[in-house]
């Protein structure tokens, strides 16, 4: 049986996702919303953040975005924490091989 790791432990808990990802696709293409809004805050900035602009990035189009998310400003809360959990579960890893 394969084990499906979702795009964040932490985001699925909130109310920020429309939609949660229950398939191995549908959490790979959460991931790669995330992954193409944090390729385009390190090149362009927070303020250049559009949904289509995810959506273009990611590959997939509008709707997908707009199926897990409410808007642009939902998008960067899901980055948020997923980023904070990523960072909270490398600390902890630290700290036990420390």
């Amino acid at each position: 049986m394969t084990t499906i790791v979702p795009a964040s432990e932490l985001l699925l808990e909130t109310d920020l996702l429309r939609a949660s990802p229950v398939q191995a696709r549908s959490n790979k293409r959460v991931s790669a919303l995330l992954d193409a809004a944090a390729a385009i805050i390190h090149r362009r900035g927070y303020e250049e953040l559009t949904t289509a602009a995810v959506a273009n990035e990611a590959g997939a189009s509008i709707g997908t975005v707009y199926r897990y998310f409410e808007d642009r400003v939902a998008v960067l809360k899901a980055l948020a924490t997923r980023n904070f959990e990523r960072t909270a579960v490398a600390f902890s890893a630290a700290l036990e091989n420390s």
